[in-house]
């Protein structure tokens, strides 16, 4: 859908540095690997995308999946609503430099925080009825986490005068997931500034500690324009420009590619240790 939204029918060109990555994977971790096999898999991205650029061309299947989908083919290239395309192209960018400073050996699990996600698409007037999937508020750690360490203890929401308010900890899609829904047990107080903490004992997936507390905040009341409500630890996601579509899904490419080598050298680390 989103190709056939876009328009984005050829893919971007993909480099990948097979010539040096298959030599690297035999010194370092002893798995043989041709160059052209890491190669190939680059081209069946490519094909992925001719494919979905092709059926978004074709009328009856656009019309099926935007009766399946309303929401999602209705937000397609919408910059102001957490879930679309441009939001989640953003947090991938910024987890292009996390995974390339792990590529280089900085294996420091810190933030900030790759992105906060409010209904509105930003910190103010967020929705205050905790029935309703509206009132979450949502943020992307850098790291892939080990779900068992993401709870109450350590996030944590406090209101005026640092009270505590009670909220459901959701690991979005569990063990190694990057986003944290936090879920309202009781309304959010009208006209209140709440602040969210982010502090050890978390882990990431391969038991690497977090090493610092990270915080943002936001509100149930009406934007003010000379007092923007500040999100610390670089944890905003308001700060980010704008990105083309294509950029956007060279951006999950690259993540991607990154994101399998350092999971397949660690889990190949692991098992040799064994």
């Amino acid at each position: 859908m989103f190709c056939g939204h876009t328009r984005s029918n050829a893919p971007p060109e993909v480099w990948v540095p097979a010539k040096i990555l298959a030599p690297l994977y035999d010194k370092l971790q002893g798995h043989k690997v041709a160059a052209s096999t890491i190669e190939n898999g680059q081209t069946r991205i490519a094909f992925s995308v001719r494919i979905s650029s092709s059926n978004g061309e074709k009328a009856d299947i656009v019309a099926n999946y935007k009766k399946l989908y309303p929401w999602a083919c209705a937000n397609q290239d919408n910059k102001e609503v957490p879930g679309s395309p441009p939001t989640h192209g953003q947090a991938i960018a910024r987890y292009w430099k996390v995974l390339w400073a792990r590529l280089h050996d900085e294996q420091v699990f810190k933030g900030p925080l790759l992105s906060t996600y409010f209904t509105g698409g930003t910190p103010y007037n967020q929705p205050r009825d905790a029935k309703t999937p509206d009132s979450w508020v949502s943020f992307v750690m850098p790291w892939g986490l080990k779900s068992a360490t993401i709870n109450n203890k350590t996030v944590v929401v406090t209101g005026p005068y640092n009270k505590l308010t009670q909220v459901k900890i959701h690991v979005y899609y569990g063990n190694n997931s990057h986003l944290i829904n936090i879920k309202p047990l009781d309304d959010w107080s009208a006209d209140t500034v709440y602040k969210v903490t982010v502090s050890p004992p978390i882990s990431s997936w391969n038991d690497q500690p977090l090493q610092e507390t990270l915080d943002f905040v936001f509100s149930t009341k009406p934007e003010d324009l000379k007092k923007p409500a500040n999100n610390t630890s670089g944890s905003g996601g308001c700060s980010f420009g704008h990105h083309s579509s294509n950029s956007q899904f060279f951006a999950f490419v690259v993540a991607l590619l990154l994101g399998g080598i350092i999971w397949f050298t660690q889990n190949r680390s692991k098992k040799n240790k064994r």
